[in-house]
């Protein structure tokens, strides 16, 4: 009896270590079966694939292995065989693995007023009285978008008199020639000629984000308009006759030529101009009492623009 006894329980050790390692992997959220798994036996060095429902079959009574999967997570284990049963194996959709994925908004577009085929920069002078206009008009396939930054490019000419207002308006609703008198948003930056004169690549960069202006379809009007040095001062419009045409009038009265101050316009403070082909569109005029009329154009289809930039981003 004993003899027996001790039969017994060297064949079911035998069995047991001659016992074959038997799986069924399935989706970790439906329980499906799963076919063509790749399966690698990291102790033999071998690979093979589970059948149509599922099953594979590795030597026991120990297995370690590796389990792959397009759509799903990899996955390696060590498992012991147990007799008369197949072990479930749940491989995770590699969706619910995935590491913490940053979402970042739609990347930022930037509206040029220089388009193709551009002349060399040359400068305009932003004296007292004088206004640019510049015309900024969403593409037809441009999604709604915010306005961002502003981007106004300089001559470096050295400015040591004047100052400069930058505005955003609508467009006149009768007509897309002119710029509506109603600003968009609370913001009239003004800056002196040291101010521009200090710029180390003459670059001024205006962030507008905090403002959360959607870009109108039918456009935005940059204002650049030009100051005098004191704010106590207006610009006097020049007579046709005037012995100092370099020169720009100021005036604390400007029916008092005992009040007038000449300055010589090379003091002020240049934008950067091109001619390029675009459909952006600068606008100008000496003095709000005079209308708006185009910046000269070459003759071959180019328009003279200010040299800015509207970065914007879509919703």
């Amino acid at each position: 009896m004993l003899a027996f006894s001790f039969l017994s329980h060297l064949l079911w050790h035998t069995f047991f270590w001659l016992a074959p390692y038997h799986a069924v992997v399935v989706d970790a959220t439906t329980s499906r079966p799963l076919a063509g798994v790749t399966v690698q036996d990291l102790q033999e060095s071998t690979r093979k694939v589970t059948t149509s429902q599922g099953h594979f079959t590795l030597p026991g009574p120990t297995a370690h292995f590796r389990l792959h999967c397009l759509g799903y997570a990899t996955l390696e284990a060590t498992r012991s065989a147990s007799t008369g049963q197949t072990d479930t194996i749940r491989l995770l959709p590699q969706a619910l693995v995935l590491p913490p994925v940053l979402v970042r908004p739609n990347p930022p577009v930037t509206l040029a007023s220089i388009g193709v085929k551009a002349s060399a920069q040359t400068g305009t002078l932003v004296a007292p009285g004088l206004q640019f206009g510049i015309l900024f008009r969403p593409a037809p396939e441009l999604a709604p978008s915010l306005v961002e930054q502003l981007v106004v490019r300089w001559r470096p000419n050295h400015p040591t008199a004047g100052r400069v207002r930058i505005r955003l308006v609508g467009v006149q609703a009768d007509s897309l020639r002119s710029p509506s008198p109603y600003d968009l948003i609370p913001f009239a930056a003004i800056y002196t000629a040291a101010q521009l004169a200090a710029l180390s690549d003459q670059v001024l960069r205006i962030d507008l984000s905090a403002y959360g202006l959607r870009l109108p379809p039918e456009g935005v009007y940059i204002l650049v308009e030009g100051l005098p040095t004191d704010p106590a001062e207006t610009a006097v419009v020049m007579q046709r006759d005037d012995p100092t045409p370099w020169q720009r009038i100021t005036a604390t009265d400007p029916l008092n030529p005992a009040t007038y101050r000449r300055t010589p316009a090379s003091a002020f403070p240049a934008l950067r101009t091109a001619e390029s082909v675009t459909t952006v569109q600068t606008l100008v005029r000496e003095f709000p009492t005079k209308p708006w009329r185009t910046r000269q154009t070459s003759r071959q289809k180019k328009v003279a623009n200010v040299d800015l930039s509207l970065v914007v981003r879509a919703q």
